[in-house]
């Protein structure tokens, strides 16, 4: 028994056969096809869909059309043949005239009787109304197979699964409809049914003209206008690019529109040339559809308008919290693009009916309603708080045309349980404030100017009703220590100094200006993270142009010392950076200007800071501040406070020269004498001696006769020739020799200071200048050399010994003075010595002491290493 094979399941096979899922180069772009197959999917289902239900609706008209056009051609066919029943009549009569014998009546012409010929009309009328029926019939015989058609297409789209087939069969069938022309003929159908239409209605006018005249010139009329409006559809896409209406013509009526436009538009040369010009169709060449695409994403005031509109009318239909929810959501980038949607975003804050803040405040509010999961009520809390930050940013920013944030209750921005919405609402809540003191210090101003020094005025007249307005104001944005200052003004007696004391009042509104900015970097201290766009709110916040007086100046120490003396503890504990870190620096900015206003509290909350996070954050957090600022902060401290936290200031000013670049303190000679005043500590010998090679270095510009008496407080030995800047250069090499000095003379070293003094030796020894050491100084450093390596002062000085020994520039040193090379010949022999009658684990060091020594000898010749 022979088994059928379906068409389908033979062409199954085949495509199996030849697809081989084995193929590596085929497997590896079945990603890319499916990411192919989902767009096309999109586009030609969407496409088909369409063709599907425009061809229902043309069945629809069609079969309806045809059906009251086949009444009217029964009708009006028989006018096209010689009615029998005229004849019939006619000889009849001709009969009863001859049976009539009285009647002389001739004989019936029977030739002119039966010779027939349709009228003009008539023929007119069958002509229009059988092609109108031919185009009708036609027209749904082409809808039914194209229906037919695109159920074809979309089942062979979907016959294998393999995505890769199913990319080529989809691209090889849309192309064949692209070949023979499918969208053309789709198009062109509905212009079948039109035409129809139109002949319908000619031949009404050619089937009535032997009827009645009236009826005709009724119909004619109707086909005129119909005509008119016909055409008026299909020209008007070709002027308005938004227009809905169009017929098949209208692509036709738009090609001619450009070829006559074409003579009138030559292409501009200058903007083909452009560099951004190339996605710009030419004006003689765009298309319809392009046209109104170009039409609807120009920049201009109407499109601006268009995009007001939408987004109004989208707020307006947000009936629901849900549906409000994903809007809020977008507005923070809407915002961000500021300069584009600047317009838009007036439009929305300034439209009453749709109240934007006052439905975002509703929206926040429904989050302490308890009927949402933790996580929705999360996210929306930070939607509405992002919002709500970007609003008034907005609105404070140069680019913005409003003067003032809508009233609302603060109170719901409060910190919250949640660390994450805290972070967002403490930003927020900053920038909101902002906005309160900018609306009040506007009537502020506004008040400043009326009751100015001219007296004589007409605004003068009632001044006490101007600050009654001030008032009112400074009490609805918070201020209300303001406006309570305000109402002792009001309720004073009138007299010659009353509106100096209004005038001096107002003017004291300036100092509220950093009490937003010191009050959020009071809340942002209490996290372990940054705030929601920190910098961002902080340059909104930090009043610009407005010098802090003794007032203001009093709030930031006292601001400062209270967050340093409440989280120093914490200060460690940031691993990266934080908003204390961003405060110390705006701050001390700040008051760098006044260094008067530096006192011991600010002073010890600066050695707290330094103490806990200079390794951790010391190059970003005093960017703003003057390194010359730093350090006389850090001396004045030290001369005021010798006997307290000596050593915190101590090793902030080592750090400070250690690590220059860029630099985090700038010292003087009064430091290093500062020093001197303080208890002695084990590193001061460490800290005065990177000092003086700090200021030795920053030295270089000055002149010879400053120069010299400079090295002559450093104890500094003149060099050979006389040459200030052979000394300078030899200046270095003299310090290192006597921090040394100091350094031998060490007998106990614990680790700390072990590390501390080998991290000293090598930071001077790189900036010290090997190329014009003079031979005392050559003899010095060997005669150091070999008394540190004599016991005990081996033991001691281990550390120093190897770090100089494994110097990787000693090697290259020129050393060219005979005794000092014999001294260090010495030392390093001493030294292998020692290491060798040791038994213990530091033997290992010995191979590369040995290649120390190879080195050395082969610099030093004779040296008999």
């Amino acid at each position: 028994m022979s088994t059928s094979t379906t068409p389908t399941d033979s062409a199954k096979r085949t495509i199996s056969d030849t697809y081989r899922p084995d193929d590596a180069d085929e497997s590896a772009g079945a990603k890319l096809w499916a990411v192919y197959i989902s767009e096309a999917e999109k586009y030609d289902k969407a496409l088909v869909e369409s063709w599907k239900s425009d061809m229902e609706g043309l069945l629809i008209f069609a079969g309806l059309f045809s059906a009251s056009l086949t009444a009217f051609i029964i009708e009006s066919y028989k006018s096209l043949s010689q009615d029998q029943g005229e004849i019939t009549i006619a000889l009849l009569a001709q009969i009863s005239r001859q049976l009539d014998a009285r009647a002389n009546a001739p004989a019936a012409d029977i030739g002119a009787l039966t010779s027939f010929s349709p009228t003009a009309s008539s023929l007119a009328c069958n002509v229009f109304w059988f092609l109108s029926l031919g185009f009708s019939l036609t027209c749904a015989l082409l809808a039914t197979l194209v229906e037919q058609w695109a159920r074809d297409f979309i089942q062979k789209t979907e016959m294998h699964p393999s995505p890769i087939i199913r990319a080529r069969i989809f691209s090889y069938l849309y192309f064949g409809l692209q070949r023979f022309g499918m969208h053309a003929m789709v198009a062109f159908l509905p212009l079948l049914l039109h035409a129809s239409l139109f002949l319908f209605f000619a031949g009404l006018v050619a089937f009535l003209q032997p009827i009645n005249t009236l009826l005709m010139l009724i119909a004619a009329l109707l086909l005129g206008f119909i005509s008119a409006a016909y055409t008026f559809l299909t020209v008007l896409p070709t002027f308005e690019s938004d227009s809905p209406c169009r017929t098949p013509l209208s692509n036709m009526a738009w090609s001619l529109a450009q070829h006559f436009r074409a003579p009138l538009n030559p292409p501009d040369e200058e903007s083909a040339a452009g560099p951004d010009s190339s996605h710009i169709p030419s004006k003689n060449t765009i298309t319809m559809v392009e046209a109104m695409m170009y039409d609807a994403t120009q920049q201009s005031q109407e499109r601006d308008k268009r995009d007001a509109r939408a987004l109004i009318w989208t707020v307006e239909s947000l009936t629901d919290n849900n549906e409000l929810e994903p809007f809020v959501e977008a507005l923070p980038d809407l915002i961000m693009g500021r300069r584009t949607y600047e317009g838009i975003i007036n439009t929305l804050l300034e439209t009453p009916a749709i109240r934007l803040v006052c439905r975002i405040e509703s929206l926040l509010r429904s989050c302490d309603s308890g009927l949402l999961a933790p996580e929705v009520e999360t996210r929306r809390r930070i939607s509405c708080i992002k919002a709500f930050w970007s609003i008034a940013d907005f609105v404070v920013s140069q680019a913005s045309t409003r003067q003032f944030f809508p009233l609302f209750d603060h109170h719901i921005l409060e910190c919250h349980d949640s660390s994450t919405v805290t972070r967002h609402s403490i930003s927020a809540y900053a920038v909101i404030r902002w906005c309160d003191f900018c609306a009040v210090s506007g009537v502020v101003g506004n008040a400043k100017s009326v009751l100015g020094p001219v007296v004589n005025t007409p605004e003068l007249q009632n001044p006490r009703a101007l600050l009654k307005l001030v008032q009112d104001q400074a009490n609805r944005r918070g201020y209300t220590e303001f406006g309570g200052d305000l109402s002792g003004v009001l309720g004073a007696t009138d007299g010659p100094s009353w509106l100096h004391e209004v005038r001096d009042l107002l003017a004291s509104f300036d100092n509220y200006s950093y009490d937003v900015l010191l009050e959020y970097f009071r809340n942002s201290a209490a996290l372990d993270e940054m705030p929601y766009e920190f910098e961002a709110t902080r340059m909104r916040i930090q009043p610009i142009g407005v010098q802090p007086n003794a007032v203001v100046r009093m709030k930031l120490k006292n601001t400062f010392t209270s967050i340093i003396d409440a989280h120093a503890r914490r200060l460690g504990d940031f691993a990266a950076i934080h908003p204390i870190d961003i405060m110390f620096e705006t701050v001390l900015s700040l008051l760098q200007e006044s260094p008067e206003s530096v006192d011991n509290a600010l002073s010890s909350a600066v050695i707290v800071y330094f103490r806990y996070r200079i390794g951790h954050y010391h190059r970003r957090s005093l960017r703003q501040c003057t390194p010359e600022f730093i350090g006389d902060l850090l001396t004045k401290h030290l001369r005021e406070r010798p006997h307290n936290t000596q050593l915190p200031v101590t090793d902030q000013m080592w750090c400070s020269c250690l690590y220059p670049d860029p630099p985090l303190a700038s010292f003087r000679e009064l430091t290093i004498a500062a020093i001197g005043q303080v208890p002695r500590l084990p590193t001061s010998a460490c800290v005065i001696s990177v000092l003086k090679s700090h200021i030795l270095m920053r030295s270089a510009h000055l002149k010879p006769e400053q120069l010299d008496p400079l090295m002559n407080r450093f104890e500094i030995p003149p060099s050979s020739s006389g040459d200030t800047l052979e000394r300078w250069q030899q200046g270095h090499f003299a310090i290192l020799l006597e921090f040394l000095q100091h350094y031998s003379s060490i007998s106990v070293l614990t680790r700390w200071l072990n590390n501390l003094t080998v991290e000293t030796f090598e930071y001077m020894a790189q900036l010290c200048s090997w190329t014009c050491i003079p031979p005392p100084l050559q003899r010095r450093f060997a005669t150091l050399l070999l008394d540190m390596v004599n016991p005990p002062s081996i033991v001691v000085h281990a550390s120093m010994i190897r770090t100089i020994i494994y110097w990787k520039h000693l090697s290259s040193r020129n050393f060219d003075d005979p005794t000092a090379r014999s001294k260090i010949r010495e030392a390093l022999t001493i030294y292998r010595g020692t290491v060798l009658g040791h038994d213990e684990p530091s033997l290992r060091l010995l191979r590369a002491i040995e290649i120390q020594l190879s080195e050395l000898h082969s610099i030093l010749p004779g040296t008999g290493v």
